[in-house]
C-alpha cells in the first residue's frame, strides 16, 4: 500500500487540480465553439430573408436629352440676280437664293418666306439689301447708277464781234481768270455734276465725315485726319484719298502718284472722273480708303447738290472768279461795252450752228474771236 502522509496528499490535490483545469478548458472551448455555430445560424437566416423577401429595384430606363435644333445664321447666293440699278429703278430680288445654317441636320436648308429691309433706289451709290428670316439676317451689296443725261449742244448767245476770253487764251498775256473750285462746278456738264453729287453723298454717309469747301478744292475730314479731297484738272473731277497710287499698279483704278504736290501730302493718290464708270470706281476707292480709318457707314439723308450752269461775267460778279490784270488798258477795255457776256468755248473751231472761233495772234499774244460763217 502506499503510504498516507503528506506528500501523498500533495500528490494527490495536484492531480485533482489539474483534471478540474483541463475540464474547465474542455468547458470553455464547447462554450465557444457552440456561439459560433449559432452566429453562422443567424447570418444564414438573414441573408436568406434578405435575398427572399426583400423586393428587388427594377433598373431604371435612361432618360435620353433630347437636342434643340438651333438657327445659326444665314447666308445668301446673289448669281443669279439684278446687282446694277440706275436711280429710280425698282429693286428686284428674283433669283435670290437664301440658306439657313443650323446645329443639327439637315444642317442647311433653302428657305422661301425671308422678308428683305426697303433700299431707296433713288440715291446713287452702292447700298446694302438686308435679308432678314426669324432672328437673323444678312446683307448683300448692290449698285445704283446715276441716270445718264444725253448731253445737249451749248448755245451762245453773242452780239457783234464780242472778245471771248478764256483762261487759255489769255494765260501768257496780260489778263488770267482764276477759277474757284465753286466757279469750275458751276461750270461743268450736268454728267459732271451728277457724279460730284454722288461721290460726295457717299463720302458724307461715314461717320463723322465732314466737308469743307476752300478756294481751289474741297476737303473731307474724319476728325483731324484728311479723308479726301474733290478738285478739278482742267474741266475732269479729281478724287484724291490717302492710298498708295503703287499698290493699284495694274489694276482697274488707274490712279496717279500726286505726292510730289505739298496740297495732296495726305491724299496722295489721285483718280480723274472721266465717265460713269470711273465714278463707280471711285466710289469702291473711297470704300478702301474706309477701311484704313476704320470709318463705318452711317444713315445719310442724300443732298442734291445740282446748280445750274452761269456764265464768267455772273460768277466774276459773285466772287467766284478773280481777274488778274496788269494794266489799266486791260482794265479799261474789259470793263467797257465790248463784252455782253465772256464764257469758256468748246474747244471744237464751230462753237454753235453758224458760229465759229478764230485764233489771232498779235505780238505774241493769241486771241479768241467769234464771227459768223
Amino acid at each position: 500500500m502506499i503510504p498516507w502522509n503528506e506528500e501523498t496528499k500533495l500528490i494527490l490535490l495536484i492531480i485533482v487540480a489539474a483534471i478540474l483545469l483541463i475540464a474547465v478548458f474542455a468547458f470553455i472551448i464547447e462554450l465557444v465553439r457552440g456561439r459560433n455555430a449559432h452566429a453562422g445560424n443567424v447570418n444564414i437566416y438573414v441573408r436568406q430573408i434578405s435575398e427572399k423577401d426583400v423586393p428587388k429595384e427594377e433598373p431604371k430606363e435612361e432618360v435620353k436629352q433630347v437636342q434643340e435644333r438651333v438657327l445659326l445664321g444665314l447666308s445668301v447666293n446673289t448669281d443669279n440676280i439684278k446687282k446694277e440699278y440706275t436711280a429710280g429703278d425698282e429693286f428686284c430680288a428674283d433669283g435670290l437664293v437664301v440658306t439657313a445654317h443650323y446645329n443639327l441636320d439637315p444642317v442647311t436648308e433653302e428657305v422661301k418666306n425671308f422678308e428683305i429691309e426697303p433700299v431707296n433706289m433713288n440715291q446713287v451709290g452702292m447700298p446694302i439689301v438686308t435679308v432678314k428670316y426669324a432672328d437673323k439676317s444678312v446683307g448683300f451689296q448692290i449698285t445704283i447708277n446715276p441716270v445718264v443725261v444725253e448731253e445737249q449742244p451749248e448755245v451762245i448767245h453773242v452780239k457783234k464781234d464780242p472778245v471771248v476770253v478764256t483762261e487759255e487764251s489769255y494765260e501768257s498775256g496780260k489778263l488770267r481768270y482764276d477759277r474757284s473750285f465753286t466757279a469750275r462746278y458751276i461750270q461743268s456738264d450736268d454728267e459732271i455734276k451728277l457724279w460730284y453729287t454722288e461721290i460726295k453723298n457717299n463720302l458724307l454717309s461715314y461717320k463723322k465725315v465732314k466737308a469743307r469747301m476752300s478756294w481751289k478744292r474741297e476737303s473731307f475730314r474724319y476728325g483731324r485726319e484728311q479723308f479726301a479731297k474733290l478738285s478739278y484738272r482742267g474741266n475732269t473731277l479729281c478724287l484724291f484719298l490717302p492710298l498708295n497710287a503703287a499698290d493699284f499698279e495694274d489694276t482697274k483704278y488707274k490712279v496717279e502718284d500726286v505726292s510730289d504736290n505739298n496740297n495732296y501730302a495726305e491724299t496722295p493718290c489721285m483718280y480723274r472722273i472721266k465717265n460713269a464708270r470711273r465714278a463707280k470706281y471711285a466710289l469702291e476707292l473711297i470704300a478702301i480708303a474706309s477701311e484704313k480709318y476704320d470709318i463705318p457707314l452711317v444713315a445719310h439723308e442724300a443732298e442734291d447738290f445740282y446748280v445750274p450752269y452761269e456764265g464768267l461775267v455772273e460768277l466774276i460778279n459773285k466772287g467766284l472768279i478773280k481777274r488778274n490784270i496788269k494794266s489799266k488798258e486791260d482794265e479799261a477795255f474789259f470793263n467797257g461795252n465790248n463784252v455782253e457776256e465772256v464764257e469758256e468755248q468748246p474747244s471744237e473751231k464751230e462753237v454753235a450752228p453758224g458760229l465759229i472761233v478764230k485764233t489771232e495772234t498779235k505780238k505774241g499774244k493769241s486771241k479768241n474771236l467769234v464771227t459768223t460763217k
